[in-house]
């Protein structure tokens, strides 16, 4: 009797012992993960390259990023998620375009200064990943540097809350289209890429006495128009300005 139980003892301990490996996750790594951690996909031939498939041309805004340490993180972040993006584009189709162009992306930049605490950036970037042509793109950042803690201004920073801006800044702005288009120029595609939706003017800086408007390419016209810009003076939409803009509006 003594036998049976100690034997039963046993084998009650062996299976507590066992029960945490029943439940216990595998947090090793995939072998594709493994690769995309080294910046490399697997190929063809299953093992893990480090491609040279996507080419990174970046001009880099030293200068810029040296006046203020959230600046400089703001600007590697974004930097480092589009090198993120079309790498990961890239490892998930394994493969340069079919016509044998590598994958590239370019980053170019220009910056732009209201007073000593505002300042601006603009990046002008350029994705392709196959195709007839790449994409390009913009990205803006508007950085008030007057306070403890530096931070990104938006629009609801700069216009004031009981004012709907567009009705007055839209008619500015398609007016100066329809002259920078021309006969070209396609006032349907104008107005549905500049309505009241404050999406359509998120790409902005402030430069100088103005706030200067970026539109993707195809939100207001053809490819081949690229990505036009919209300059509006800042005295002349004083009365929807919010401080410190509203002074250089008055």
């Amino acid at each position: 009797m003594m036998q049976k139980i100690l034997k039963m003892l046993v084998l009650f301990s062996l299976l507590l012992m066992s029960i945490p490996s029943l439940f216990a996750q595998d947090t090793t790594p995939s072998a594709d993960e493994l690769c995309l951690n080294k910046n490399g996909f697997i190929n063809e031939d299953g093992n893990c390259q480090v491609s040279g498939g996507v080419t990174f041309e970046i001009q880099y805004p030293l200068d810029f990023v040296q006046a203020d340490p959230f600046i400089e993180e703001t600007v590697d972040a974004y930097i480092a998620q589009q090198q993120a993006d079309i790498f990961q584009q890239f490892s998930e189709v394994n493969h340069a375009s079919p016509n044998g162009h590598p994958w590239e992306l370019y980053l170019d930049y220009e910056t732009f200064t209201y007073n000593a605490d505002v300042v601006s950036i603009k990046f002008a970037g350029y994705q392709y990943t196959g195709g007839a042509h790449g994409l390009p793109y913009i990205k803006t950042f508007v950085f008030d540097l007057s306070g403890d803690t530096s931070r990104i201004l938006t629009l609801n920073d700069v216009f004031q809350e009981e004012h709907n801006p567009w009705l007055t800044i839209q008619p500015m702005v398609k007016a100066q289209l329809l002259e920078q288009f021309g006969d070209s120029a396609d006032a349907s595609w104008i107005d549905e890429g500049t309505g009241e939706n404050p999406d359509n003017y998120a790409s902005f800086v402030i430069d100088g006495d103005a706030i200067v408007f970026y539109f993707q390419a195809y939100q207001v016209a053809p490819y081949v128009a690229g990505m036009p810009s919209v300059r509006i003076p800042l005295a002349d939409i004083n009365v929807l300005l919010k401080p410190p803009f509203l002074e250089m509006g008055s």
